[in-house]
């Protein structure tokens, strides 16, 4: 199998009222959503803001 970088997944969205809601791009949720996705071996995740993909993630604060 070789690796490649996937395009960006979003399968959920968080509640920008509810301080503590998150966005949870878990594994599950990714192939339930998208059955044909399919990685063997998942290594070097990155994430980014959407609406500040540019901003490195550290930088505006966020847990990961």
């Amino acid at each position: 199998c070789e690796c490649i970088w996937s395009d960006w997944i979003d399968m959920s969205y968080p509640d920008g009222s509810d301080r503590n809601s998150g966005d949870y791009e878990t594994f599950e949720n990714i192939w339930k959503n998208n059955p044909s996705w399919e990685c063997a071996k998942v290594e070097n995740i990155s994430c980014r803001s959407e609406k500040f993909p540019n901003i490195p993630i550290a930088d505006l604060g966020q847990k990961v």
